[in-house]
């Protein structure tokens, strides 16, 4: 059960950046599954227009992920009331 939450916390870290990233127009390649987790490289060297737009992309992974946490632990409680 753990691997499987780790899995979608990873996915769920890297789907922030990429939303975030198309809303700036970042030109992204495919995201790749590697030993430690996905990696994205940008197809052309990142040049924001805004310093923001920079620290938007890279803190939206995390901030996806406090969501989901968020999400989780509001609807797990509910789930929890089955006795093993």
């Amino acid at each position: 059960m753990i691997y499987i939450v780790f899995f979608i916390s990873i996915t769920a870290h890297e789907i922030g950046h990429l939303v975030t990233s198309k809303i700036f127009n970042v030109r992204i390649g495919k995201p790749r599954l590697g030993i430690f987790g996905y990696s994205i490289k940008e197809l052309k060297p990142i040049n924001f227009n805004k310093p923001i737009h920079k620290i938007l992309v890279f803190l939206s992974g995390p901030i996806f992920n406090l969501f989901l946490a968020i999400i989780f632990s509001i609807k797990l409680p509910f789930e929890s009331d089955i006795k093993s």
